[in-house]
């Protein structure tokens, strides 16, 4: 398992491909993510004032689709502003919860 950094995350993951994705902090699980591409975080919706803009374009998002499968999930949806990277962090779930590249044989509770 690798945790998932803004340097890491553009050598490892590629257009179209689905990983699993695994958290285990506050809460735990796992879920799919199909990777479209990284990009800076939308701040659109934010006071634009309060922001530094020069600390703000390292903020960045992975886009693309996820899906809760092990909580019984069919349906995909976008990532949006849900896995992201803000000040050089490593990715984190949208609740703070750090996120990690999981191979076949590994399992969220091994986090």
């Amino acid at each position: 398992m690798k945790l998932l950094t803004f340097e890491n995350a553009e050598k490892l993951l590629k257009f179209g491909e689905i990983y699993r994705i695994g958290y285990n902090a506050l809460n735990q699980g796992e879920f799919l993510y199909e990777h479209k591409d990284i990009r800076n975080y939308d701040y659109s919706l934010w006071n634009q004032d309060k922001l530094n803009q020069e600390e703000i374009k390292k903020d960045f998002v992975l886009h693309g689709k996820m899906n809760f499968f092990d909580k019984g999930e069919e349906e995909w949806m976008d990532t949006e502003n849900r896995l992201s990277s803000i000040h050089g962090e490593p990715f984190r779930k949208w609740n703070g919860e750090p996120l990690f590249i999981l191979n076949d044989y590994e399992r969220f509770e091994d986090i």
